[in-house]
């Protein structure tokens, strides 16, 4: 009888701790996409990526016989310029399923699309 008591009270313990556990929320790192910006445009120009996760642009130019001398994403207000021959980094996360259109500075004649899945 008193092995079965201690047994009741040791797992009404563990139950009542386990309640007290604050959950870590999940932090997920961004996936890196490297584009270039070329005599070609932005290359390259489609690329898929997840819906929730952070999303890492690195952006080098590397020509200065272009418009993309800046790299403008709309649809999460950014606008960075784009130094010749250095690495830029934009971050953002994608809310939604569809595409996301970016492009240069100019109306995006030179430009691309993410498609998140």
């Amino acid at each position: 009888m008193k092995r079965i008591v201690w047994t009741l009270l040791l797992g009404a313990a563990a139950c009542a701790s386990t309640r007290d556990v604050i959950p870590t929320p999940v932090v997920l790192a961004p996936e890196i996409v490297a584009l270039t910006v070329t005599d070609a445009g932005f290359e390259p120009d489609e690329v898929a990526v997840k819906k929730g996760q952070p999303v890492r642009l690195v952006i080098t130019r590397k020509t200065d016989a272009t418009c993309a001398k800046d790299i403008v994403v709309p649809a999460h207000g950014i606008h960075r310029a784009l130094p010749l021959g250095e690495a830029v980094e934009v971050t953002f996360t994608p809310a939604k399923t569809g595409e996301i259109r970016f492009g240069c500075a100019m109306g995006q004649m030179v430009g691309g699309v993410l498609l998140v899945e």
